[in-house]
C-alpha cells in the first residue's frame, strides 16, 4: 500500500519535472542531478547504518552460534529490529539512533537488495532463537518479548531469557 502511494507520488514528481524541463530546460537541468545526488547521499547514510547492524548477525552471531559459542538472543534479535526501525524511516522495529532511509528512498533497486538482506538476518535470528526454546513475540514499549516455547508463557523482561 504504502509502495503504491509512493510510486504515485514519485511518478506524479517526474512527470512534474519533465514538464518544467519543457518549459524551462536551463532551470530544472542542474536541479536534477542535485536531487538524484542527495537521493543517493540518503541512501548510502542509512544503508551504513543498517548494514552495520545487520553484518553482525549474518557475519558474528549466527557463525559464533554455529560453532558453539555463546550467542545471547538480545543481541542479533536487536540489530535486526533496529535495521527494520531504519529501514521504514522508524515506522517499525526497535528504535535508535541513526540516518533512517526516507520514504524517497524505498524505489531503489539498492533498499531492495538491504530489504532481503533483513529478512535473511531475520530467518538466521529466529533459528538462533528456536534452538534456545524461545520464539519472538514483538516489541512491547520498545522492549523484546519472547514465547517460551516449552511453557508458551510469554517473557518480558529481559533477565527471563538473555542468558540463553
Amino acid at each position: 500500500m504504502q509502495l503504491e502511494r509512493l510510486a504515485k507520488t514519485l511518478t506524479a514528481s517526474l512527470v512534474g519535472a519533465v514538464a518544467l524541463s519543457a518549459c524551462a530546460p536551463n532551470v530544472t537541468a542542474s536541479a536534477m542531478p542535485s536531487q538524484v545526488r542527495a537521493l543517493q547521499a540518503d541512501f548510502d547514510a542509512c544503508a551504513a547504518n543498517v548494514n552495520g547492524r545487520l553484518d553482525a548477525v549474518v557475519n558474528t552471531y549466527y557463525p559464533d552460534f554455529k560453532k558453539g559459542k555463546f550467542v545471547s538472543v538480545v543481541f542479533p534479535r536487536t540489530d535486526v529490529e533496529v535495521a527494520r526501525y531504519l529501514l521504514t524511516d522508524g515506522t517499525q522495529g526497535k528504535s535508535s539512533p541513526g540516518k533512517r532511509c526516507p520514504p524517497s528512498v524505498w524505489t531503489l533497486p539498492q533498499y531492495l537488495e538491504l530489504k532481503k538482506k533483513l529478512e535473511q538476518a531475520e530467518a538466521l535470528t529466529a533459528e538462533i532463537e528456536t534452538a534456545k526454546g524461545l520464539k519472538f513475540n514483538g516489541l512491547v514499549e520498545g522492549n523484546l518479548t519472547y514465547v517460551d516455547l516449552k511453557t508458551n508463557r510469554v517473557l518480558t523482561r529481559t533477565f527471563e531469557f538473555q542468558s540463553r
